[in-house]
């Protein structure tokens, strides 16, 4: 940059000292001169070094500059062409930029398209296997070995000792003989599924059944698991509130709800008209971890008890004819609470996609209760905590929750 500077100041010098006219023709050649006369039809010049004076048509000339104009004409040319070079250099850089931001893009992607290339293809080894192994348990002509590199081998076991598995693959059963068998460690075992005769005299797995099954591990080890779900609560409706929930398994034991509710839109009696909404968050952890069996339909991961913290509030009106009371004719009742609390449940998955949940637990319940009454005409306010909203029911601070909800599984597909 100091370089630069120096080489502009210099051509900044010489072009002062040697300034000439300049005289630009119509073809865009240009004449360095010293101009004598500008005539009407003409115009008269000298060159640099030659004292002949020369004469060129007005009509060829395009235009004429002094040679001050000149000067910083050529001045202006010197710094225009630098600013290009500047700017040029700035495209070239950001144009480079780009280019390396595209690539690193480009490549970042085709490495996450390889990598769900590689988990696609892993989990539809599984699902095949799983298929596989369906398929040959349902055949019942046989026994089924599974490696702990998940590799399915149908065999007929002829003997199961604590350190190995004696047995004889499917096509050389008929014979039966030992000299022709293979073993097997039991440390590279990780399944045993018997469903052949030939092994009822053994031990080992024979005296144990649970060796028939495998604690399941991840949740991607069910591919035809569904984690969402939709429910309602039957004994909200029946309590005058439609309650319409969303669950969500975060993993194979632990899972995610939220609850709204409409109060006063189920079943009310005819004297009373209530409304409002409800709100519930909850969090479930199931008791027992789920366990694979030769009859497992993988949505059953979600069979069993567990236990749910919960938090929520409600905002209530209710507004209540006496009819039979000849003192009180009309009642009105406002509610607005928050409630948190514990529940134990069992859920039941009926075939593929149904739940059924039932459950019970404690809440603790605070917030504002006021009851105003017309009684023959006079107004009296006080606090009544006595209510039934949904699957709460509660009395005073205590609350109780109890229900029963139905549910529908479903997958949401990417």
């Amino acid at each position: 940059m100091k370089s630069l500077s120096i080489i502009l100041f210099a051509l900044c010098i010489h072009l002062g000292a040697v300034a000439q006219d300049m005289i630009i023709k119509t073809n865009g050649d240009q004449i360095e001169c010293k101009i004598l006369k500008v005539l009407k039809n003409s115009v008269q010049f000298t060159l640099d070094g030659d004292e002949n004076q020369f004469e060129i048509l007005r009509s060829e000339v395009s235009q004429i500059i002094k040679g001050e104009e000149v000067r910083k004409e050529q001045e202006r040319r010197i710094k225009e062409e630098e600013e290009n070079k500047k700017q040029d250099q700035k495209r070239k850089k950001k144009e480079e930029e780009e280019k390396l931001k595209k690539l690193t893009k480009e490549r970042e992607q085709e490495e996450r398209n390889k990598n769900e290339e590689i988990l696609k293809h892993k989990k539809s080894k599984k699902f095949k296997d799983k298929l596989e192994r369906k398929k040959i348990i349902s055949e019942g002509n046989g026994d089924v070995i599974i490696t702990k590199d998940d590799k399915i081998i149908p065999v007929k076991i002829i003997s199961i000792t604590k350190d190995e598995i004696v047995y004889k693959s499917l096509e050389q059963s008929d014979g039966l003989q030992m000299d022709d068998s293979v073993k097997i460690a039991r440390s590279d075992v990780k399944e045993i599924i018997k469903n052949s005769s030939l092994a009822g005299n053994e031990t080992g797995f024979q005296k144990k059944e649970e060796e028939n099954k495998v604690k399941i591990q991840n949740i991607s080890d069910l591919p035809e698991a569904y984690r969402n779900k939709v429910k309602m609560s039957f004994t909200g409706f029946g309590n005058g509130s439609i309650m319409i929930g969303y669950e969500r398994a975060l993993n194979l034991r632990l899972r995610t709800d939220v609850i709204l509710s409409s109060h006063g839109s189920g079943i009310t009696p005819n004297n009373i008209g209530k409304s409002g909404i409800g709100l519930e968050i909850g969090l479930q952890f199931k008791l027992t971890a789920p366990v694979e069996s030769q009859n497992l339909i993988d949505n059953h991961y979600l069979h069993g008890a567990y236990i749910k913290a919960a938090v929520g509030g409600s905002t209530i009106n209710e507004q209540i004819e006496n009819l039979n009371n000849s003192l009180v004719k009309f009642e009105n009742v406002n509610r607005e609470y928050v409630h948190a609390g514990l529940d134990l449940g069992y859920q039941w998955v009926l075939g593929t996609r149904l739940t059924l949940d039932v459950f019970m637990g404690l809440d603790y319940v605070i917030g504002n209760f006021e009851s105003t009454k017309n009684r023959n005409g006079v107004l009296e306010t006080t606090e009544v905590r006595l209510f039934e909203d949904g699957d709460l029911y509660g009395s005073g601070n205590t609350g109780v929750s109890a229900g029963l909800h139905i549910g529908y599984l479903f997958s949401i597909k990417k």
